[in-house]
C-alpha cells in the first residue's frame, strides 16, 4: 500500500510541472515534502493553486520527464498489486488471508487507512489536474477519470 500510494505521489510531479495555474509556486518544493508527508503539503499546494488566477496561456508540451516517470510509477503500481497477489506466499499466505490481513491493517492501522485516504486524494487530484491541463476535446483527456492507471496512461502516452 505505502508503495502504491508513494508511485502515485511521484507520478504527480510532470503533472504538476504542466499544470498553467501552479508556475509561480513552488511546485518542486511541495512536492519534494510531500513525498515524505503524503497529502499534508500537497493539499496546502492545491489550496494555493486555487487562489491562483487561471492562466490564459499555450498548453505546455510534454516534457522529458514524463514517460520515465509514468513507466517507472506504472511498474511500481504493478508490482506494488502484483505482490499482493502472489508475493513470497510462504510469508503472506493465500489471497483470502492476504485480503484479511490487508482488511485488518486498513480498519485498525491510522498510517494504512491514511495511505488508502491518500490514494482517494490523489485521485481527485488527477482528475483536476488533467481536467486543467488537457484542452477541451483532447483524446487524452479521459485519463483523468481512472484513478493511478490513467495518469500513467497521460505520462506514457
Amino acid at each position: 500500500l505505502f508503495n502504491f500510494t508513494e508511485a502515485f505521489i511521484f507520478m504527480l510531479l510532470p503533472l504538476l510541472l504542466a499544470d498553467r495555474r501552479g508556475r509561480s509556486l513552488p511546485t518542486i518544493p511541495f512536492w519534494s515534502v510531500g513525498m515524505f508527508l503524503t497529502n499534508a503539503p500537497m493539499s496546502a499546494y492545491m489550496a494555493l493553486r486555487a487562489t491562483e488566477p487561471v492562466v490564459d496561456s499555450p498548453p505546455v508540451e510534454k516534457g522529458k520527464l514524463d514517460r520515465p516517470f509514468g513507466v517507472i510509477g506504472g511498474f511500481i503500481g504493478l508490482l506494488s498489486i502484483v505482490w499482493f497477489f502472489a508475493g513470497r506466499p510462504e510469508v503472506g499466505g493465500d489471497l483470502a488471508e492476504r485480503t484479511a490481513f490487508f482488511s485488518d491493517i486498513i480498519t485498525n492501522q491510522r498510517a494504512s487507512f491514511a495511505f488508502c485516504l491518500d490514494c482517494v486524494i490523489f485521485s481527485i487530484w488527477q482528475a483536476v489536474l488533467i481536467g486543467a491541463v488537457e484542452p477541451e476535446g483532447s483524446p487524452k483527456r479521459w485519463t483523468r477519470f481512472v484513478p493511478f492507471w490513467g495518469l500513467v496512461g497521460w505520462l506514457v502516452l
